[in-house]
């Protein structure tokens, strides 16, 4: 699919939305494609799913609706690039935001706050506080010459810095830029970038999603239910507790788990051009194509499904 149908798709699913929020949503998807860059289109396509699963997503975020629909209590800030830092954020539950090139790390502070450092002059961010969510989005301003649009790739970082709290959901997307998130308790946690890391440490979920396209995912010392990692290019390595169902992928890359629960508390799939071992042991068997699987049904209650196509596998289990 090329991002010219992918967006006549997404228009066309978005055809009962109000004409003016539908070509907001049209705008902010077609600059989405523009920062990624051609050389990235397939991989942003990846990112976003079909253009009907994120029209339906679109359409059922309520609470950007309640923004659109109570301007006073969107208060809107936008700052230029250089250093900034306001440490005095009215409390929101949860986050949604996009960095395009700069990293962005969530991490414990005294008080809800935020720290931007760029020197990039043609960026700029944007951030809002509505209905209890915290909305940020950094800006890239095209600088063209001889009539072809040139971006300057210059990074920055944003912090953003949270109370010991229970927050709802916390969704971030960066396209080129590291993720890394320490010591945070959420519902729900999506934490996706093209061409970086998704690092987690000491936090807990209900429900995680780690992707990258081009990057490692690694979480330490986290507790969640489900779990989803995926990567196209890099490795997962995570460690901790993992009440429920695991899915782990990766094309380019090795996976490794270790988790407290024991070794029957799994149903395990698992399938890679490596070895796959669990607690050291080797498991399944090569078939004639030189592809490893093993299939292992325990009874249990939770599975844990793992694929990596070029890489191996290796799982350790509490005792």
């Amino acid at each position: 699919m090329k991002k010219y149908e992918f967006l006549y798709r997404l228009e066309k699913a978005l055809s009962s939305m109000d004409e003016s929020d539908r070509n907001a949503a049209m705008r902010y998807y077609e600059e989405y494609f523009e920062d990624a860059g051609a050389e990235n289109e397939q991989k942003v396509i990846e990112e976003l799913g079909t253009p009907e699963e994120l029209a339906k997503t679109i359409m059922n975020d309520a609470d950007e609706a309640c923004c659109r629909k109570n301007e006073n209590a969107d208060s809107h800030n936008e700052v230029q690039c250089g250093d900034f830092v306001d440490m005095d954020l009215p409390a929101f539950k949860s986050i949604q935001g996009k960095m395009v090139n700069s990293a962005l790390q969530i991490e414990r502070g005294d008080a809800y706050g935020m720290e931007w450092s760029c020197d990039n002059p043609l960026a700029k961010l944007e951030y809002r506080i509505c209905d209890g969510t915290l909305y940020y989005q950094e800006k890239i301003t095209p600088k063209k010459k001889s009539g072809v649009n040139l971006f300057n790739s210059n990074g920055g970082r944003l912090i953003v810095y949270l109370p010991s709290e229970t927050f709802d959901n916390i969704a971030v997307k960066n396209v080129n830029g590291s993720i890394r998130i320490e010591d945070l308790m959420a519902d729900t946690l999506a934490a996706g970038t093209v061409n970086g890391s998704v690092t987690v440490s000491a936090s807990s979920f209900e429900k995680t999603i780690m992707e990258s396209v081009n990057g490692s995912i690694s979480g330490v010392e986290m507790t969640t239910n489900e779990f989803k990692g995926k990567t196209v290019n890099g490795s997962i390595k995570v460690d901790g507790t993992f009440n429920g169902n695991v899915n782990m992928s990766t094309v380019n890359g090795s996976i490794r788990v270790t988790t407290s629960l024991g070794e029957n508390e799994y149903n395990y799939k698992l399938s890679t051009w490596g070895s796959i071992r669990i607690n050291d042991k080797k498991v399944g068997l090569d078939n004639l194509i030189g592809r490893g699987d093993a299939s292992i049904n325990n009874g249990a209650v939770h599975d844990m499904n793992i694929s990596a196509v070029h890489g191996s596998v290796k799982i350790a289990t509490a005792q």
